[in-house]
Parts: structure tokens; C-alpha cells; sequence
């Protein structure tokens, strides 16, 4: 958490000189958009005995500056950039931490979304094996991404731990393409997200953290998750807008098979209305 604190203190002192990349084409630079989606949806964890994280309150807080860009709990800074292309530091928020037991879960799933959730009904066989997890901290990642505009925008990034929580690194490929249907704009994103051993054994790995019986050990490996994600918008005026959003994540195998877990694919959805202030 004070990793957290820490980069927004200095996101904002490091506002006075803000500008959009490849953001300015659609948003004003410099200046705060504070939005607010209110519908129906959940973020339910994978973990086994871990109560869903309701999703009626969707908070949408930016700010794309010359290099400076905040999107909720994201932050990135840009080091090179050229037309098509961009160089940046980023810091974001590590998604893991918010299905196990811990305060501020409903507030961090809001942020940081997308929405997951879903269980799957296994085999009698199967529920005697799962665990109980214990608790486990939050992290927060930052490090570097590459991104690429064109017809299909492609970004890279590699991030680690800086949280000191479990000094885990993960290197994320997201494909993306903006379009609209007439007033519909429509946003699709193929996501492939390597997480390294120390990330997913400290979030999945099954130790002397949740129980005394060493037979009952459960160490995991590096793992890769793929996620479809597809968000809707119909704007009914410059402010409101109804919108909808839907993500599937297929969960590699060393974190899916941790007797901690339920399930191996995550649905998620929302569907509300959204206002710009």
C-alpha cells in the first residue's frame, strides 16, 4: 500500500507539464476525466471458499498529459516516443492480490477490474482436494512497455514487483482495435500475460502460509494466462453513455491447478450507464 501512495505522489508532482500520446486525438490534453459507470456486475474469485466482490460502482479516474498518463490505479510515464510508436514507464496495480481474504477488496476490484468472475461445478473427487487459502498482500507492479499504433495497436510491457511483496515479474502482450458500428464504438483486446514462479507461488502456491501439513504442499511454476476482452459504449449524450463490457481469461495450467482454485477460465461482465463529469 505505500508503494501504491508512493507513485501517485509522484504522478502528481510530476503533472505540470502534461500531454497525451497517442491519447490526444481523443482526449484533451491536460486536463481530468472523472467518470462513474452504475449497473449490475460481479468480480468472482477463482479461490476456493472466497466470496464474489459485488460491482454495482465502477469508478473511471484519468489524466493523459505531455508524458504523464493516469488511468485509475495505472501510471505511466513517457521516455521516447515517435509517431506510431511510445516508449514508457509504467506502474500498475497487480490483480492477484484481490481474490484472496483482505480489506479494500470491493474497492480495488472497481479499480482495477475486468469484472472477472465465474465457477465452475467440479467432481466430488475434485472438492476434497481444494484448500482454503490464507491471506495474502496486495502488490503493485511497475516497469516498461513498448507500444505500437496502427490499424490493430500493439502493446508490451514487462513489469516487476516493486511492492517488496513477493519480487515477482510478468511480461504482457495486449492486441487491441478500437472501431464503431455507427454511434457504437466497440474496443476488443487479446491479452497473453507471462507471470514468473515467485509471483505465482506467492498467490497460488499452497505452504506453510495456510497450513502445518506438509503433505498437503503445493509449490507452483512460471505461468502463461490468455484473456478476450470486449467493451461496448452508445453514447446518449456528451456526458452519458450506456456501456457493457465482457472478458473471458483462460488461467495456465500451474495456476489452475493449485488446490486453491476452482476453476480454470474466469468469465466476467458489466453492463450499466457511464457519466463523465
Amino acid at each position: 500500500m505505500k508503494s501504491v501512495v508512493l507513485v501517485f505522489i509522484l504522478a502528481f508532482v510530476s503533472l505540470s507539464s502534461a500531454k497525451a500520446t497517442a491519447n490526444d486525438n481523443i482526449f484533451n490534453v491536460g486536463k481530468w476525466y472523472l467518470g462513474v459507470s452504475l449497473g449490475g456486475g460481479q468480480m468472482q474469485s477463482p479461490l476456493h471458499e472466497q466470496s464474489d466482490i459485488p460491482l454495482s460502482i465502477v469508478p473511471d479516474i484519468r489524466y493523459y498529459g505531455e508524458r504523464i498518463t493516469i488511468e485509475n490505479l495505472d501510471v505511466s510515464f513517457a521516455i521516447f516516443e515517435k509517431k506510431g510508436f511510445a516508449l514508457e514507464l509504467i506502474g500498475e496495480q497487480n490483480q492477484d492480490g484481490v481474490y484472496f481474504p483482505g480489506n479494500f477488496r470491493k474497492e480495488y476490484g472497481a479499480l482495477i477490474g475486468p469484472f472477472n468472475g465465474s465457477t465452475l461445478n467440479l467432481s466430488q473427487h475434485q472438492e476434497e482436494l481444494l484448500e482454503t487459502p490464507g491471506p495474502r498482500s496486495m502488490s503493485y507492479m511497475s516497469g516498461i512497455e513498448l507500444r505500437y499504433y496502427n490499424w490493430i495497436n500493439a502493446f508490451v510491457s514487462w513489469t516487476k514487483d516493486i511492492s517488496d511483496v513477493h519480487n515477482g515479474e510478468s511480461i504482457r502482450i495486449d492486441l487491441q482495435k478500437t472501431f464503431s458500428i455507427g454511434k457504437v464504438f466497440i474496443s476488443v483486446n487479446l491479452k497473453t500475460t507471462f507471470k514468473d514462479e515467485k509471483l505465482v507461488h506467492y498467490y497460488y502456491g499452497f505452504d506453510q502460509r495456510d497450513t502445518l501439513i506438509l503433505q498437503k504442499y503445493y509449490a507452483r511454476s512460471a505461468t502463461t494466462n490468455q484473456m478476450l476482452q470486449a467493451n461496448v459504449a452508445y453514447p446518449l449524450t456528451e456526458e452519458l453513455a450506456i456501456v457493457a463490457a465482457y472478458s473471458r481469461t483462460w488461467l495456465g495450467d500451474s495456476i489452475k491447478n493449485s488446490p486453491v482454485v476452482t476453476d480454470g477460465q474466469i468469465d466476467s461482465s458489466f453492463f450499466g450507464v457511464k457519466y463523465v463529469f
